[in-house]
């Protein structure tokens, strides 16, 4: 798919953790240019530093629409995106984070200002 057309990727409900995270993100590299949305509905079990490299993967990229609904973010998962939402603010239109209600205060304010 590097190189493709892809516009949309859904990895709803798909139990990813750190590993299989790390191996969607070498792949979204080369899928950067092209992915508008990527959703990751009620994926709770990702680490803050997954998180991290996900996002850092699409950084410069296409990405519009990013969907976080129900994955369960805390202050260190939410301060993760936040450091990737910087390599995307000129692109990025739309956050989903629907049903994460143990973010912090504190981190929806880090959220926003990395947009």
């Amino acid at each position: 798919l590097a190189g493709g057309a892809v516009e949309d990727l859904i990895f709803s409900q798909c139990k990813l953790d750190e590993a299989k995270a790390a191996a969607i993100a070498g792949g979204l590299a080369g899928l950067k240019l092209s992915v508008k949305k990527l959703h990751f509905r009620s994926n709770s079990e990702i680490p803050a530093s997954a998180w991290s490299t996900l996002l850092q993967a699409l950084a410069g990229g296409a990405v519009e629409d990013l969907i976080f609904s129900q994955c369960k973010l805390d202050e260190a998962k939410a301060a993760a995106i936040a450091g990737g939402l910087a390599g995307l603010k000129l692109s990025v239109k739309k956050l989903h984070f629907r049903s994460n209600s143990e973010i912090p205060a504190s981190a929806w304010s880090t959220l926003l200002q990395a947009l």
